[in-house]
């Protein structure tokens, strides 16, 4: 009867070693998992981190491309409105010019006419001159 106590102490020894070992074994693949999750945590959080980082650069980015865009809009309206008045003016001073030309052609036609008849009173005059003589 000792022999069968001893024999299950011994047996009971034995599984409780095993028992120990798997516990040991277990609680090494815990604290694994746990580590495993911290580690993917923390480089989730970095994710997440870098992710806002970047679309707040994106952002930030957008933001000034914006602003250029608007400058350059309103820089194109201004020059838009400073070529039409431009245009208004090249148009002004092309009628002042047809409307200069246009007189000026009147007073050569007025030269011409005043010569002929200046030419004509010499001539006049000359033949007075002869008839006198």
């Amino acid at each position: 009867m000792i022999r069968k106590l001893r024999r299950d102490l011994d047996e009971a020894k034995r599984r409780l070693a095993e028992s120990g070992s798997e516990l040991a074994e277990v609680c090494k693949d815990r604290d694994s998992a746990k580590l495993d999750r911290n580690d993917s945590i923390v480089k989730h959080a970095k994710e997440v981190d870098n992710e806002r980082t970047s679309r707040r650069v994106l952002q930030a980015e957008n933001d000034k491309l914006k602003f250029r865009v608007k400058c350059l809009e309103d820089d194109g309206h201004k020059h838009l409105l400073k070529a039409e008045r431009k245009a208004a003016e090249a148009l002004s001073a092309i009628k002042d010019k047809t409307s200069l030309l246009s007189t000026l052609k009147e007073k050569e036609l007025m030269i011409d006419s005043l010569r002929r008849q200046y030419s004509q009173v010499k001539e006049d005059l000359s033949e007075r001159e002869t008839e006198l003589d």
